[in-house]
């Protein structure tokens, strides 16, 4: 430690405490040999502490600081009554979880097996090929209507009168673009002029 750059009043400080190594307090107690102002502020400092210290000793007896045994018996007293008081409160009642009853799951059931039939019926597209079935036994009846559902792709009379065959909708909405792509041809053919 270099006792050269510490202020006076800390270095003494230290000494008086008996803080510093064997080494500095020999050092220390050359330069009060030495210096006269050095012992001065030594024996200000050794006043100034034990004043100080009897202030506080006079402090404790007129509040003494709480023995650790009563502290303890505070803190496990104020533990206890908070248990106490913690079991005595009524019980918070969790808010009850809601349950789907019975028939909304038969519900649902049913309304997901008519949407994917649904699905099914629009994806599968050719639904009504082939001649129906007579729910009766009428085979008489499948033979008169042997024209209905043909598919569209075989028979070229039907793809011409059905509006909804893929052959019709592709030609209809090929028709519709070049219709745009014209009206817009001619827009900017007349913008440009």
């Amino acid at each position: 430690m270099d006792l050269r750059a510490m202020e006076n009043e800390s270095l003494l400080l230290l000494y008086l405490m008996d803080e510093l190594p064997p080494h500095d307090r020999n050092e220390v107690a050359a330069m009060l040999h030495t210096d006269a102002s050095l012992r001065e502020q030594l024996r200000h400092l050794a006043e100034t502490l034990k004043i100080s210290t009897q202030a506080m000793r006079r402090l404790d007896e007129l509040d003494p600081v709480i023995p650790s045994f009563s502290a303890k018996q505070r803190l496990e007293h104020a533990i206890r009554q908070w248990n106490i008081d913690r079991l005595a409160r009524p019980a918070v009642a969790e808010p009850a979880r809601r349950r789907i009853p019975l028939w909304m799951w038969s519900g649902g059931g049913a309304v997901a097996a008519v949407l994917a039939f649904c699905i099914w019926w629009g994806i599968s597209g050719d639904f009504d090929s082939g001649s129906p079935v007579p729910l009766n036994g009428d085979s008489n009846l499948a033979n008169a209507n042997s024209s209905y559902g043909t598919d569209a792709n075989s028979n070229p009379a039907v793809a011409e009168t059905d509006p909804f065959s893929p052959r019709r909708v592709l030609v209809s909405s090929l028709d519709q673009r070049a219709e745009v792509l014209d009206n817009l041809e001619q827009t900017v053919r007349e913008d440009l002029r």
